[in-house]
């Protein structure tokens, strides 16, 4: 255990490992030698613009799913999801080193319904929002909750205008 935590450490530097293995214990079957190496060399392929490192620190699991099958077809689909409200695939990366969990979500269920409620209460929200992917991610992650409070505050935006 010891020495795995000691190759850990070295392919994750200045990451906070106790707190990597609190969110995902599975980590620490993993061979650190072969597997996890795999796995980063794969993610940097997919995303290779990104801070694998960060990215894993950030969301763990990434490391429990496969990553050459499930996390590029989610990729693939979100990048696909994102095409069609006009969002380019360099944004989608970026995307997903702010919300890495993206890559281990229900793309073509759970984040296409908040797509589309969040496109139909806010027509346009991802156009607006091409050039701002943080904020993209923060959406596509948000809880039925935030999506209502949009709603709302659109709906009160339109009825003060009317007032006007």
């Amino acid at each position: 255990l010891v020495e795995k935590l000691r190759l850990m450490r070295d392919l994750l530097p200045g990451v906070n490992l106790r707190r990597v293995i609190e969110r995902n214990p599975q980590i620490l079957s993993m061979d650190a030698t072969c597997t996890l190496p795999a796995k980063m060399r794969e993610l940097s392929v997919l995303l290779p613009h990104t801070d694998v490192i960060r990215l894993i620190e950030l969301h763990p699991k990434v490391l429990s799913i496969n990553v050459g099958g499930k996390v590029a077809e989610n990729l693939a689909a979100l990048q696909a999801l994102m095409k069609t409200a006009g969002v380019v695939e360099t944004a989608v990366e970026v995307m997903v080193a702010y919300s890495p969990r993206l890559l281990t979500s229900d793309v073509t269920g759970t984040i296409r319904r908040r797509l589309e409620q969040i496109e139909r209460v806010s027509p346009g929200a991802f156009r607006r929002y091409s050039d701002k992917p943080a904020t993209m991610a923060r959406l596509l992650c948000a809880s039925e909750r935030s999506i209502d409070r949009i709603a709302y505050l659109r709906q009160m935006r339109s009825t003060d205008i009317v007032a006007e």
